[in-house]
């Protein structure tokens, strides 16, 4: 049987990020995807502020666009923040993701896509083993640590009982990547759109991703897949129609549905641990997951790095805990807050209030609370 420093379940960002850390550390690490096709699956509007890309090394090469602009618009109101410089960019999430797979196996790292976890070794509160199928054959593989990077689906805690996502409310998304003339408007501007006008709950969104090429979709709060295969060609489709005025090529189509929590408390058990979307690392206020994803698998990796090289004691991980419950703190339950007040409402008079008050605000103090969770100029303007 071979044996690991870590196993990683998940070949999201978290996952791969976990896994290129220990690699780089020098650990052997295997990284379990079911996916077949690197870089799938393709779902995620893939904004993320500047400070990613100079954080986690992303080259420019596998981003689509930057945005100088974030916009709200309701359905009488319209607050545009402008920037000088790019104050971010939209990644292609597909290239961004083998990008990372390649970096795992410049080290002492492997990624085996096409691979079904089919049973799983739990005693006295740790994984021993787990056994996966890929290519038509059956593997057993060992390892002192296991991460969980499956996002909801929860491919070791979930099936191991060790957390129930069943009590928490869902977001629904779906996007299509689109060819598609859009006024000036829209170029280099990460648009928002909120009101019944385009949807009756939640919002949707228009991200730049190349010469007269979007990333266009909606996201409701408790939604189901069928809310967006309607006869009429669902909300995704009537707010397409509703701001291309010559026509559009559909270049691709993805969705999936995320876990609405403030961050789970507790994500280490035994020699387990979760990360990303599936420790609740995606923030509801500007819907972004990438940065705190890349936090988690990073921050697990150098505690088992730390853990293994201090011959410390299996109950060291609880620090990841410890310091994942401080990087979120309270401002992730402000920004769950401010967020159920913008989308999670069917009060259109609320919405174009809001976004009136806060077109007050500059492009900085916009980046500050919906990307760095500082509400401080946000609540002063709306005393």
């Amino acid at each position: 049987m071979e044996s690991y420093t870590a196993i990683v379940v998940g070949g999201g960002p978290s996952g791969l990020e976990c896994a290129r850390e220990l690699s780089k550390l020098g650990h052997k690490v295997l990284v379990l995807e079911r996916s077949k096709i690197p870089g799938e699956p393709n779902f995620s509007t893939g904004g993320t502020p500047l400070e990613t890309i100079n954080e986690y090394n992303i080259p420019l090469s596998v981003t689509k666009d930057y945005f100088n602009k974030i916009s709200l618009i309701t359905n009488i109101e319209k607050a545009v923040f402008t920037n000088d410089f790019p104050a971010g960019y939209v990644l292609d999430f597909r290239e961004f993701k083998k990008h990372l797979a390649d970096e795992i196996r410049k080290g002492h790292g492997w990624t085996v896509y096409g691979s079904d976890i089919t049973n799983v070794k739990f005693e006295r509160g740790k994984i021993k083993s787990l056994s996966f199928v890929v290519d038509g054959h059956q593997k057993e593989v060992s390892a002192k640590y296991f991460i969980d990077a499956t996002a909801k689906e929860g491919a070791l805690v979930s099936k191991l009982g060790l957390r129930n996502h069943k009590n928490h409310k869902t977001t629904t998304g779906i996007e299509y990547i689109v060819k598609v003339k859009l006024d000036d408007f829209y170029k280099n501007n990460l648009c928002i759109f909120l009101g019944g006008k385009y949807l009756p709950d939640g919002y949707a969104w228009v991200f730049p991703f190349g010469t007269d090429t979007y990333k266009i979709g909606v996201i409701v709060y408790d939604g189901k897949e069928s809310d967006f295969q309607k006869p009429e060609g669902g909300y995704l489709d009537s707010f397409l129609q509703s701001i291309s005025k010559n026509g559009f090529e559909i270049l691709e189509k993805h969705g999936g549905t995320l876990i609405l929590t403030n961050g789970f408390k507790r994500n280490v058990w035994g020699n387990i641990i979760s990360v990303g979307d599936n420790a609740g690392m995606c923030n509801p206020l500007f819907a972004e997951g990438i940065r705190h994803a890349l936090f988690s698998g990073r921050l697990a990796a150098r505690i088992i790095d730390k853990t293994e090289r201090g011959n410390l004691e299996i109950n060291h991980l609880l620090n990841y805990d410890a310091q994942l419950n401080k990087y979120k703190g309270s401002s992730w339950g402000i920004g769950r807050f401010f967020a159920d007040l913008l989308y999670h409402t069917k009060n259109d008079k609320l919405k174009d209030l809001l976004t009136k008050r806060v077109s007050k605000l500059s492009c900085n103090d916009v980046i500050d609370t919906g990307f760095e969770y500082n509400f401080s100029s946000l609540l002063k303007l709306l005393k």
